[in-house]
């Protein structure tokens, strides 16, 4: 709540060995209290050069059973995917996990996980040459997790991907960061780990996986920065309309507001509707509310 967190993404390496290992029910149940939507999901890492790393997150009412069902697919059976020393790789390709995903029949996104850090998508020490390129331009891979601000990236490989001037790698791409947190606040971090929140991205759209999935399509949507864009600037709008008793429209009509009231976005831009729904009547109120009678003075 203190970091204005509205959507997280839980994405444990591997998911889970038994659904009883899952601490999601506890923190979708908390997260619930603060208006706060958890995407369920894990990070795998696929057989690619030596072993990419990829997000995979979900919609929030997924089954966690039918994820796991995925993950234990990725596996040869009887491997343990849970391990304190060790996080064994998936035997399968990114495509061969794309259409085990497919064939589950769920909403999903996939990512680059860190891609400019070791068992990134995009780190040579990870993978090079045209497997790279190849990987680079998956169709269905849209969205790339970086360590640090697209900006912050001058003068090497990453910025001449980010920036669209290396031929090889041209290809539209939103780029996100993440905080992939080991620790609930900075008291507790580990280093070279951040802690929940610390690099957290904002993006103007709903907090479901539609949103971020928006995001592929209007990149724009997506600002990388330490506090909220909505503290960029001050400025003024109206929050919401409040009728307070049954008012009359027209003198000697039978046309009347009822009492309400009418909850607005503070980014509305435009009101939306069909012929007779109300929308010219609203805007000649608000126009003769503040002394303006012209049916053009409010557009």
């Amino acid at each position: 709540v203190q970091q204005e967190l509205s959507v997280i993404a839980i994405t444990d390496h591997n998911f889970c060995d038994t659904l009883s290992q899952l601490l999601i029910p506890f923190i979708q149940e908390e997260a619930k209290k603060h208006d706060i939507k958890i995407l369920p999901g894990f990070e795998i890492t696929a057989n690619e050069g030596s072993g990419v790393h990829f997000l995979i997150i979900f919609p929030e009412n997924t089954e966690l059973s039918t994820i796991k069902s995925i993950v234990d697919q990725l596996f040869n059976p009887g491997v343990q995917k849970i391990s304190a020393n060790l996080v064994p790789h998936s035997n399968k390709s990114i495509d061969e996990i794309k259409r085990i995903i497919d064939s589950s029949g769920l909403d999903s996104v996939i990512i680059f996980a860190h891609a400019d850090r070791d068992k990134g998508a995009l780190h040579s020490d990870t993978i090079r040459g045209q497997y790279r390129i190849d990987l680079w331009k998956k169709p269905y891979i849209n969205l790339c997790q970086l360590s640090k601000s697209t900006d912050e990236f001058t003068n090497n490989f990453y910025a001449s991907v980010i920036n669209r001037t290396d031929p090889n790698f041209i290809r539209d791409m939103t780029y996100i960061t993440a905080s992939e947190c080991r620790s609930i606040n900075n008291t507790q971090s580990v280093p070279g780990r951040t802690y929940l929140g610390e690099k957290s991205v904002w993006i103007k759209a709903d907090p479901t996986l539609d949103g971020l999935k928006q995001t592929i399509y209007e990149p724009e949507r997506v600002r990388i920065q330490k506090n909220s864009p909505e503290h960029d600037f001050n400025k003024a709008f109206f929050s919401k309309i409040t009728i307070k008793e049954q008012t009359s429209i027209f003198p000697g009509k039978s046309v009347n507001f009822n009492k309400t009231e009418l909850l607005l976005n503070p980014n509305l831009v435009t009101i939306i509707g069909g012929r007779g729904t109300g929308k010219s009547l609203i805007l000649d109120a608000l126009g003769k509310t503040f002394g303006n009678n012209s049916k053009r003075g409010i557009t």
